[in-house]
């Protein structure tokens, strides 16, 4: 409660109202067709779109529960939580902390300015599918980037986040790392593939350059994340869908890009 008190009242009113903006937003904008008339699929559904049109992990879970929930305004506070989740998260990301002081709010003002500003914003923070594609995906991305991101903030490197934590609270807390680290992998293709390059960018600095010793639940988490990935980038409705996007013309793969 302490640290909440700490941070500045401008620092709440720009994510209090940013908040109440997406929510406004997700609330007054239609629903797009494909949330409209969707039941409730459940594992059955999620299954057959992974075989046969899409492996992201949170268009699985869309299809399976939460597509048929878009038109309500349920869903409406869901995104927009997600949406300022994410401006959070990327700003701890960046600057290993939580936003504090009124030069942060400057900061989360300009980085809202420019997702604003951005033709796809709509698509992502407004569309159920755009939004379970990317905003989710990314969101997820960046907070299980952040246990790693924040042991580089410790002076010592001790990995007392979790190592001085009883065995009791250490093997659960490593296990929901792993299955988020397994999702977010799983959640979208470039995100992934960037977030991938990045921690072997930073493993080869430890390693080579700053000689520190990464501990086991980083590696693990990474180990998670690029399995996740492989199961979003060779899954058959990934294949499936490739070989519709590349007849169309709106898919470039790695050979036609170098």
């Amino acid at each position: 409660m302490l640290a909440l008190k700490n941070i500045n009242k401008s620092v709440w009113i720009v994510i209090v109202g940013f908040t109440l903006f997406l929510i406004i937003l997700n609330a007054l904008f239609p629903i797009q067709s494909d949330s409209l008339g969707v039941g409730y699929g459940g594992l059955k559904a999620a299954i057959h779109e992974y075989m046969t049109w899409n492996g992201r992990f949170f268009e699985l879970v869309g299809t399976a529960y939460i597509h048929y929930l878009a038109p309500t305004l349920f869903f409406s506070f869901l995104n927009s939580f997600v949406g300022i989740t994410f401006v959070i998260a990327f700003f701890v990301l960046l600057f290993g902390r939580l936003p504090r002081q009124y030069s942060d709010s400057v900061i989360l003002t300009i980085f809202i300015c420019c997702l604003l500003s951005s033709s796809m914003f709509g698509s992502v923070f407004i569309w159920a599918s755009g939004s379970f594609s990317y905003l989710w995906a990314y969101c997820a991305i960046v907070l299980v980037s952040l246990p790693h991101r924040l042991f580089w903030n410790q002076p010592n490197k001790d990995n007392s986040y979790i190592a001085n934590k009883p065995l009791i609270f250490k093997i659960p807390l490593l296990l929901v790392f792993i299955v988020a680290s397994f999702c977010a992998g799983m959640s979208n293709e470039v995100g992934a593939v960037l977030a991938i390059l990045i921690h072997f960018i930073v493993a080869i600095y430890a390693i080579f350059w700053a000689k520190v010793k990464l501990p086991f639940w980083y590696i693990l988490g990474i180990l998670a994340f690029i399995c996740g990935f492989l199961a979003l980038y060779f899954s058959p409705g990934q294949a499936t869908r490739t070989g519709v996007l590349i007849e169309s013309g709106s898919f470039m793969t790695i050979k036609d890009f170098f």
